[in-house]
């Protein structure tokens, strides 16, 4: 199994051994359900394209006024404008800094050398609690056409749709309230929509619209149509990555989640599947299900989530001591392992989860004989157990790990503007090589005739 949670009171023990349990900030993973005219579907946490082989994915109100289905392939959503949100944007000193941008969004083209890139991250952790904690508003009603079914994960459908025929597409996420009701998953569900609506990062995915209707929610996010890193990976001829193209991939990781902890987001779900392919050849970090905005005062959090191969020592005693942005350094670490080797480094041969964490715990990190010594120091201050000790988790933080000799010719930004060169790039904009649509059901989506739990969902 990928996926691992485990949470306070009420668990269970899936057939294959999974433990899941709902936590404080944990996202249980669903069963998959069948597509066909099921009106209680969640959506997958992101528009993954198609289901990924061997490996699952764990898995958020604008002011609709209702939901009316047109056709079996047209959704429309009437949309009621509220009052702006009341946040007092004088708190932050930065307001002023962005020159009348009216998205409240530090502009990517200040962004001229490490000292601007800094001033850049100062700026947006001012802004970041603005955007994550008012309220999106839709300014006209908004029609979405289905066009293929993209998939379907933990949470349900995730759909391919545009606005216009030939216009641009969007992944849509599907999500029945009824099931989020049943899971007890609400304020996740809002978390994730908050944190996609916040972010503003070249290498991260981010809410392109979110609406609701009388029975479902749904986020509707770019669809990135040329697949992610774990695909691209096994269609190499030898299924890993080469030293350079490792290291073009990690480099853009890290500026993410230099970008996220700055914001005091903890990430915690990192894997090749999580990060998609754009038709420029960079990343888009993906799937913010897990991710969990910490307590300025405490920047702790104590839930056992993620997945297995990828989780950090300390996440395994977390009821006690809790942990906080080091998780995401160690995962760095080992997503840089796999993509040299070709799988991660603590996997075990069986795929027992207990197998997994067991070495975790006790075995430090193997390295075959061709990878470079400075790949193999950069894995080993990763993965180093004591997160005291962990590159990236002293005061320096991630400029640490910039500064290692395995990124010595990495020009961070020309990484975060995507000019470097790309290895695998798509040949045409309509490259659909690791994504794999389905026809449309009919009836794919049900919608009740009355309102459903509307005041649970208010803050959606």
């Amino acid at each position: 199994m990928r996926e691992l949670e485990e949470a306070s009171n009420e668990g269970h023990r899936s057939s294959d051994g999974e433990v899941t349990e709902p936590t404080e900030d944990a996202i249980p993973e669903a069963e998959p359900t069948s597509m066909h005219n099921n009106p209680n579907q969640d959506a997958n946490s992101q528009a993954k394209l198609g289901a990924t082989s061997g490996r699952k994915q764990t898995e958020r109100e604008d002011n609709l006024a209702g939901a009316e289905k047109k056709s079996d392939n047209k959704i429309t959503y009437e949309i009621r404008k509220k009052p702006t949100n009341s946040i007092v944007l004088e708190n932050f000193n930065s307001h002023e800094a962005v020159n009348g941008n009216k998205d409240d969004k530090a502009p990517f083209d200040m962004v001229k050398s490490e000292a601007t890139y800094l001033e850049w991250l100062e700026l947006e952790s001012r802004l970041f609690p603005v955007r994550y904690y008012r309220e999106q508003h839709t300014k006209a009603q908004q029609k979405y056409n289905i066009v293929r079914v993209l998939g379907q994960g933990g949470f349900g459908l995730v759909l391919l749709v545009n606005v216009e025929k030939g216009g641009p597409l969007y992944a849509m996420k599907v999500m029945s309230k009824e099931k989020i009701k049943e899971k007890k998953m609400i304020k996740y569900i809002i978390g994730e929509r908050r944190a996609l609506s916040a972010v503003h990062h070249p290498l991260i995915m981010s809410l392109i619209d979110k609406l609701k209707d009388n029975s479902n929610v749904y986020i509707i996010m770019p669809f990135i149509e040329c697949g992610d890193l774990f695909r691209l990976m096994l269609s190499t001829r030898l299924k890993r990555f080469s030293y350079e193209e490792a290291k073009f991939y990690v480099a853009q990781v890290l500026l993410a989640f230099e970008y996220l902890h700055k914001m005091r987001v903890v990430y915690r779900d990192l894997k090749p599947e999580n990060l998609m392919l754009d038709r420029s050849g960079y990343v888009q970090l993906a799937d913010l299900g897990f991710a969990k905005l910490l307590d300025a005062n405490r920047e702790r959090t104590y839930s056992t989530l993620g997945t297995p191969d990828y989780m950090a020592p300390e996440i395994f005693s977390a009821k006690n001591c809790g942990y906080s942005f080091s998780v995401d350094w160690w995962t760095t670490g080992c997503l840089l392992y796999e993509f040299m080797v070709g799988f991660p480094p603590f996997h075990t041969p069986d795929g027992n989860t207990m197998n997994v964490i067991k070495k975790i715990m006790t075995s430090e990190v193997q390295f075959p004989n061709f990878i470079k010594p400075d790949a193999k120091d950069l894995v080993s201050c990763l993965c180093q157990k004591n997160p005291h000790k962990r590159l990236g988790c002293q005061k320096t933080g991630a400029a640490a790990i910039r500064e290692h000799p395995f990124f010595q010719d990495i020009d961070f930004v020309r990484v975060f503007h995507r000019q470097l060169p790309a290895p695998h790039k798509p040949t045409s904009k309509d490259d659909k090589t690791f994504y794999t649509g389905r026809p449309v059901p009919k009836n794919v989506i049900k919608i009740s005739r009355t309102m459903r739990f509307n005041t649970m969902f208010k803050e959606f």
